[in-house]
């Protein structure tokens, strides 16, 4: 039996997660957190929905705690997917580097699992090569950003890229409904670049802009019209650099 172990797996995005996995037979989906209480709570929740047919198992563990990399290593998962965000708050600028900064997904590959995180910070995600050597020689993918950006943004692109001779530009944007769940990690994420500078390539230029300004409207058929602001995601690295022609 695969057991995936889930870190925030009882928080928004980390239950999204789990839930899509209870369906899966002969796999067990340790729901991991702080709270062991919330955790056998959202357990017990999930194995009386019909379908449900993976095992839960709730644990209590703490990925910033000195005893995580052997509470790990006991646990022996296959599959590690960190969900405990905000994952701007663990970029390190200062000398420690990446050894702090990607010390969860670091861990998880020296237990012999896959790192997979869904991580929508800028720099986080543009570092994570910094793993690339102790992935390559544990034989286990370590993947970050596997969320709506810079995941689904990116499988878009690859999916029409076939119909275009050159990609010159691309835009996206996230419209969630207003009664779409906000997470309490989303909202500090969201709002820690909030009028902040950074770089952003426009008209094949890198400029200076700033989070959540630029303001304006865009007409979707079928949907209405949002308003949209700038917002600081690795798109903004990741895609000039797979494609150098925008």
């Amino acid at each position: 039996m695969q057991r995936i172990l889930v870190l925030g797996g009882y928080g928004l995005f980390g239950g999204r997660v789990v839930r899509g996995l209870t369906a899966d037979v002969d796999v067990e989906v340790c729901v991991a957190g702080r709270d062991l209480g919330k955790a056998q709570a959202f357990c017990a929740d999930l194995a009386a929905l019909p379908g449900a047919r993976a095992t839960l198992t709730p644990i209590a563990i703490d990925a910033q705690a000195p005893d995580f990399d052997a509470r790990l290593r006991a646990l022996r998962p296959q599959v590690v997917i960190d969900t405990a965000g905000p994952f701007q708050g663990r970029v390190d600028c200062g000398t420690t580097g990446a050894r702090d900064t990607y010390r969860v997904p670091a861990a998880v590959l020296a237990a012999g699992a896959h790192s997979i995180d869904l991580a929508d910070s800028r720099a986080y995600v543009r570092g994570i090569g910094a793993l690339d050597d102790a992935a390559k020689a544990a034989g286990r993918w370590a993947i970050s950003g596997a969320s709506s950006v810079p995941a689904l943004t990116a499988a878009v692109i690859e999916a029409q890229r076939g119909a275009f001779a050159r990609l010159d530009a691309v835009e996206a944007a996230i419209a969630p409904g207003n009664r779409t769940p906000r997470g309490w990690a989303t909202t500090r994420a969201i709002l820690s670049y909030a009028g902040q500078p950074y770089r952003s390539l426009i008209d094949g230029l890198w400029r200076d802009v700033h989070g959540w300004q630029s303001l304006r409207r865009l007409r979707v058929d079928g949907v209405g019209t949002r308003w949209l602001a700038r917002c600081d995601v690795p798109d903004l690295d990741l895609l000039p650099a797979r494609y150098p022609d925008l």
